[in-house]
């Protein structure tokens, strides 16, 4: 027997991406930069893969702080790490 076809309005990947861009904080540049004059300054949306080897005990925990905080493990791995990036450059 032939099963029925699917039929979506939107592909299942514009839905995922459609998600995934509403639920993206919202961007803010770093506080007390200063844009040079004729540069605009714009959000990047693009993304690239890190993958990283962690003990076990570390996946844990970082699940656990994620599922508290309502975000994905990668929301707070991103933001870590971002934050991080910030206060470290100028050392």
């Amino acid at each position: 027997m032939a099963r029925a076809k699917t039929s979506f309005k939107k592909s299942p990947a514009e839905l995922f991406l459609n998600a995934e861009d509403q639920q993206r904080p919202a961007w803010d540049p770093v506080e007390g930069f200063q844009v040079p004059e004729g540069y605009k300054l714009v959000p990047v949306n693009k993304t690239e893969r890190l993958q990283l080897l962690v003990r076990p005990a570390v996946k844990s925990g970082i699940k656990k702080a994620a599922r508290e905080m309502g975000v994905s493990m990668n929301d707070l791995a991103n933001g870590i790490l971002e934050r991080w990036l910030r206060e470290n450059r100028e050392a």
